[in-house]
């Protein structure tokens, strides 16, 4: 018996709760009513004036508000009389280079009718000049009033002029004349020219067209009209609609009688103008708008901050103006803080007219606002929700077996904006060593895979390495892309034949201040030529590795290409301002671990030169192998990030680090970490390299990287273990095997008629046709062709020999003209055969290699038999000499299609060859980056391709089919018959060279496999089973370290489906127990997913002494830690970094020792009560609630000197030291910081009684 006990349920919508609702809703909709009708109260209230602004919204919902200013024309203040037009400046600029020589005579015409219109018409206060400008500018006449000085007989020298042009001289003259022109005078500058202004190839500096339109520019903003009378037929109608600013202003006359007529309209004053000269003003408040485009002549003014433009000329007639803003407040507020004005002058020069505008204004409101404004009422609703209670839910049927519910995977979702996808971060990616070289390249590569239209990722990449031959192969196994450029650097002779300078550096290895000092270069003393030649690398050794970067350095070249690198990177466009270097190295090798923390620090110095203008630095992030697991490996990856350790210091403790000379960037002091961020990650080589793949896409995409590297900072520390998994669609690559598809079906199955592969695996063949084929072919073409045509004639004579007599004695009957009508008829026969009609069977058609073939068989036969047989007969001269030009033509014609047989059979092996290079770098791999592709699939490629190639020909013609668009024929030229291939994809054209046909069908590839699209991994996840898609799943959790933090990088979807596939696919992959919640994020691309886990790394506990450190300051923290491990009789791992940095400085170290043993160092609370280090004389404290004495010799050495103190009779504080000597017991943190310190000082003042 089953009891089923039911409660009371309260009335949800009770009285008490709706009357509560309807409160807290009823409220904020009354405001925002209310606000809402006052501001269209003022937005419909009448402005009293000619000029009103009014706001194309009332209430804005975020995003711009366009603004309209509606000027509705003045009235006539001259009593109905139009406005007197001011005088005119024309100044005539006639091109005198030799493309317009023949229009020249009109053109002096034009110009003496156009004077004579201006100049005595009644208007005398007008001027004309005249300037003629070829490879050297000249005023022919300067500003005169005079109709004689511009006849066409006074400028009749200009007949003869002939050159280039030199646009540079010619804007040199206009500036001249134009600066005598008057103030007050309407000025217009008319050319006529064909527009080739940037064709001096003999000028010393010529312009370029971005100069040439800036000077156009210039000339505007000073008032000058400009105007283009064009060369009849020839003229540069889109640079010089830019010359003049608009396309109205550009003629174009078609005959030379229409010079004048332009020439007259350019000169004609406009009555209906009110002003010459306006300036309309919008007030507006910079901290309530920013303006979106300022576009259209509108300027914000510096001081005032209000947006102006100028308006010449002001017409009486209506006008409208319109600008877009948008609001940074929300609420009600005015559109301007003061009315709109309208300047011009009176039209009796006495002053100027001045017209105002009303105010209006709009209600800015946002869904935040509105979310905050109703969060009471939906508040309201939600505790009466919670306060319904639960009714029990019956019980489950006996038979029923519960199934535990699957693990649940904490996820904290990142807020996804609703625009569309960001653009990608520009980096600069810089491989440093063999390793990190190759890693580079293999970013590169995946980018080339996976990117495509305009989504693109702006990258470049650097590869530095002294290995050339290295670099070199790794280069030319990847194909080069005009997308991701390749700056290789390599070391050159000076620095890899290390076996001189190495030896001369030795000395100043032994001098303080030196770029060598501290290196410990003594022991390459006895070295062999061998060891000491760089060519093949550093050898595994990093001091040589950093000895070759200072020499690099010293050599010059490498700093000069970081630069180059660097500007390329910052005049990369970014969303948000944000860029990145990302540093790849292996810990494990030479010159990569030795030199990328110098390349990062130049890099870094090289940013902050350049922040001097304004631009966001860089942020530079390090991607680190950590290499091979024996010894000399394990010593060189932890010396590297002990360096990495110690330079992530010096935002506390700045120091000078010594690369060179010749570059301020070389000798600079350092006050931040070389590296932002240092990840490491493990494996074999070629898997940190797929590992480094991951990284770098992920950081490409900004909303990831917003997540991850925060995270990962505060979680892992200054270095950190990463682990990267992800799977990859490459469909760039699909895409081009597409396009290679295409090509091959086009060459080898319609155009060769189908190839087979060579039996020496070189390449394709065609098989002969054989005799029966071609037998066949004759009998063919004898039967599509009138018996009695000269054509058929000739094949049955070939065919048949007892056919000849009948054939010489058609010959006379064409009056010499048989080898033309002949050869002319059998071009139209194989032509027809090349292209069969619509509907003929297969059988009826012919392939170039069997034309090549027949016309071979007819070249032997008419030469041979035929001709030897017409002799026996006693045939004509006449006929045996057509008999031997056919012979010959043929022959030629067979020649030609042999030709285009065998470079469209080279064609189609190197597409064969670029489509298998193709499908290896898509193949499976089983390393960190599990590519899905079925490249290698030629069923999926080719049904990709049907489907395509279906839906272009439908573009073309319902009943299209390919042989309409592409087909071979035989034309007559000269007499003699070729082969060309007549194309109509995209325009007409008959290509009688194959290379240049080939080049066409690349050319047409690429629309055709533009119809498959690019793939997502959402349409491949889409596709495959529970099975498969667990499998997948489970390649993203790789087994790792204990992870401190993951991040799901998942790719951005283009439709509702392929988001809810990429959402499923994410829930299956489940983090492993005692994972802490990981983060997810949208990527950048469609191509990519990625699982990204960090930890701190491991410590490494190797022997210190072993450490290969090579910078210097290391060297000297090393010998400081042996000498405390002998002083305290223990073993010292590593020293804190403050002791360490305080140690640098001998001189100044003992210093501090002195003060501190004379008691001139003390602590005492600072003025906020936290314990601190003061220094006595001159009374300044060392620290600021530090207590740490390390932290305090630190300060001390990196301080301005101080004068020495005579020792007070209080000594210095030892008991710590003390302590341990009696003992030796353990002490804590804090303890033993103080007791190295405390050791280190007794060390100190140890070493100064020795000296």
């Amino acid at each position: 018996m089953v009891a089923v006990v039911t409660g009371r349920r309260r009335n949800l919508f009770g009285g008490d709760f709706l009357v509560g609702l309807l409160a807290l809703i009823g409220g904020p909709v009354l405001v925002l009513a209310g606000l809402w009708g006052w501001a269209v109260m003022t937005a419909v209230q009448p402005q009293g004036g000619p000029l009103a602004v009014t706001a194309d919204r009332i209430l804005v919902m975020g995003g711009a508000v366009p603004l309209r200013i509606d000027f509705a024309g003045v009235p006539d203040e001259t009593g109905g009389r139009p406005l007197p037009p001011p005088p005119v400046d024309l100044l005539v600029l006639v091109d005198v280079s030799g493309s317009t020589r023949e229009t020249r005579p009109t053109l002096l015409a034009a110009i003496e009718s156009a004077a004579n219109d201006l100049l005595l018409s009644g208007a005398s206060a007008n001027r004309v000049a005249v300037v003629s400008f070829d490879t050297e500018a000249r005023i022919e006449a300067d500003w005169t009033a005079s109709a004689d000085r511009v006849s066409a007989r006074a400028l009749a020298p200009l007949l003869d002029r002939s050159g280039a042009n030199d646009s540079r001289a010619m804007f040199r003259e206009i500036d001249s004349v134009m600066a005598r022109a008057r103030p007050q005078a309407r000025r217009l500058a008319v050319f006529y020219t064909d527009g080739e202004w940037v064709a001096c190839s003999s000028c010393p500096n010529p312009m370029g067209w971005p100069e040439v339109i800036g000077a156009s520019q210039a000339l505007r903003g000073n008032e000058v009209e400009l105007f283009v009378v064009g060369v009849p037929n020839s003229l540069d109608i889109a640079h010089m609609s830019q010359v003049t600013g608009s396309p109205g202003r550009t003629l174009i006359p078609t005959n030379q009688s229409e010079i004048t007529a332009q020439f007259r309209s350019v000169t004609t004053t406009d009555d209906g103008i009110a002003a010459h000269r306006a300036r309309l003003a919008l007030p507006m408040d910079g901290r309530l708008f920013d303006v979106v485009a300022e576009d259209g002549g509108w300027s914000v003014g510096n001081a005032d901050g209000r947006l102006a433009r100028r308006i010449q000329p002001l017409r009486r007639s209506p006008a409208m103006f319109a600008v877009t803003v948008r609001p940074n407040i929300l609420g009600y507020v005015p559109v301007t803080y003061a009315p709109a004005q309208l300047r011009y002058p009176k039209p009796d020069g006495t002053g100027e007219v001045e017209l105002r505008s009303g105010t209006p204004s709009i209600l800015v409101v946002s869904p935040l606002f509105l979310a905050v404004a109703f969060a009471p009422a939906l508040g309201w609703a939600a505790l009466a929700l919670l306060s319904r209670p639960k009714e029990e839910p019956p019980p489950p049927p006996s038979d029923s077996i519960p199934k535990p519910p699957p693990p649940p995977v904490q996820v904290l979702r990142l807020p996804v904006p609703a625009s569309p996808a960001e653009a990608a971060v520009p980096t600069l990616i810089v491989g440093v060593g063999g390793w990190g070289g190759r890693a580079a390249l293999a970013v590169r590569r995946h980018l080339t895979a996976t990117a495509g239209g305009n989504r693109t990722p702006p990258v470049g990449f650097i590869a530095v390495d002294v290995d050339s031959d290295a670099l070199s192969q790794a280069l030319a196994a990847q194909p080069g892309s005009q997308d991701f450029p390749v700056t290789a650097l390599t070391a050159p002779v000076a620095v890899t034949d290390a076996n001189q300078w190495l030896r001369d550096r030795i000395p100043d290895s032994a001098r303080p201040g030196t770029v060598w000092s501290g290196l410990p270069l003594r022991k390459y003393q006895g070295a062999s030529r061998q060891e000491l030649s760089l060519e093949r690398g550093v050898h595994g050794d990093r001091t040589l590795g950093r000895a070759a970067l200072l020499r690099w350095f010293e050599h010059g070249g490498l700093a000069e290409a970081l630069q180059d690198g660097l500007q390329a990177l910052m005049a990369r466009p970014a969303a948000d301002g944000v860029r990145q270097i990302v540093v790849l190295l292996d810990t494990a090798g030479g010159f990569g671990s030795a030199a990328a923390l110098d390349i990062a620090r130049v890099l870094r110095r090289q940013a902050r030169a350049a922040q001097a203008a304004g631009v966001i630095i860089p942020e530079i992030l390090c991607i680190a192998a950590e290499g091979g697991a024996g010894a000399p490996e394990r010593a060189r990856r932890t010396a590297f990030l002990r360096e990495c350790e110690t330079a992530s210091r010096l935002p506390c403790y700045p120091r000078t680090v010594l690369l060179g000379s010749a570059r301020p960037e070389l000798a600079a002091t350092d006050d931040e970490a070389p590296f932002d961020t240092v990840m490491t990650v493990s494996g074999a080589p070629d898997d940190a390299i797929a590992q480094t793949v991951v990284l770098c896409d992920t950081l490409l995409s900004p909303r990831p990287r917003r997540a991850w590297l925060p995270a990962m900072a505060r979680s892992a520390g200054p270095v950190a273990a990463v682990t990267a998994r992800g799977l990859t669609v490459p469909a760039a690559t699909e895409h081009r095997l597409t396009e290679q598809e295409f090509l091959l079906r086009v060459i080898g199955w319609h155009l060769l008629g189908g190839i087979t592969p060579a039996p020496d695996g070189s390449g394709y063949d065609v098989p002969a046709p054989s005799a029966e084929r071609l037998s066949n072919l004759v009998a063919q073409i004898r039967a599509a062709e009138p018996p009695a045509s000269p054509w058929a004639m000739l094949l049955r004579a070939a065919a048949e020999p007892q056919e000849l007599p009948a054939f010489l004695a058609m010959v006379p009957t064409l009056n010499g003209g048989a080898p033309e009508w002949i050869t002319r008829s059998a071009a139209a026969s194989l032509t027809a055969m090349l292209c069969p009609a619509s509907g003929q069977p297969p059988g009826n058609s012919i392939t170039p290699v069997e034309v090549a073939a027949l016309s071979e068989w007819l070249a032997q036969r008419i030469a041979g038999p035929l001709a030897g047989e017409a002799s026996g007969l006693g045939a004509a001269p006449d006929a045996v000499a057509v008999l031997q030009t056919l012979a010959k033509g043929f022959s030629v014609l067979s020649d030609s299609w042999r030709g285009w047989t065998g470079r469209l059979l080279s064609a189609a092996s190197e597409t064969a060859a670029e489509s298998a290079r193709l499908r290896a770098a898509t193949a499976p791999s089983a390393s960190a980056l599990a590519i899905l592709s079925d490249a290698a699939d030629d069923e999926g490629i080719g049904r990709r391709l049907d489907e395509a190639f279906t839906v272009w020909l439908r573009e073309h013609g319902p009943n299209a089919n390919l042989r309409s668009h592409l087909s071979f024929a035989v034309v007559v030229e000269n007499g003699t018959p070729a082969p060309v291939l007549r194309s109509r994809i995209g325009h007409r054209a008959d290509h009688r060279d194959p290379d240049a046909a080939i080049a066409m069908l690349r050319r047409a590839a690429a629309p055709v496999a533009g119809l498959v699209g690019h793939r997502q991994i959402a349409g491949v996840l889409a596709t495959v089973d529970a099975g498969e898609a667990r499998r997948l799943a489970e390649t993203l959790i790789a087994a790792s370290r204990p992870a401190a933090g993951t991040l799901l990088v998942r790719p951005s979807a283009s439709d509702r489906a392929a988001e809810a596939t990429i959402v499923a696919f994410s829930r299956t992959v489940v983090e492993p127990a005692g994972c802490p919640p990981r983060l997810e994020a949208t990527a950048y691309g469609h191509a990519t997913m990625a699982r990204i886990s960090w930890a701190a790394p491991l410590p490494s506990r190797l022997p210190s002494h072993t450490l290969p450190v090579v910078q210097p300051l290391d060297l000297t923290a090393e010998r400081l830690r042996l000498r405390l491990s002998q002083f305290l009789d223990r073993q010292i791992d590593d020293l804190p970094p403050a002791l360490a940095l305080a140690a640098a400085d001998p001189d100044r170290f003992r210093s501090f020792a002195r003060l501190y043993r004379g008691g001139c160092l003390s602590e005492r609370p600072d003025p906020w009560g936290r314990m601190s280090w003061f220094l006595s004389e001159p009374g300044v404290f060392l620290t600021q609630g530090d207590p740490s004495l390390a932290a305090a010799a630190a300060v001390f050495v990196r301080s301005p000197p101080v004068p020495e103190v005579s020792e007070r009779p209080e000594s210095g504080d030892f008991s710590v030291l003390d302590a341990w000597t009696r003992s030796h017991v353990e002490p804590n943190a804090d303890a033993g910081e103080r007791l190295l310190t405390l050791a280190a000082i007794s060390i100190a003042l140890e070493e100064e009684v020795l000296a």
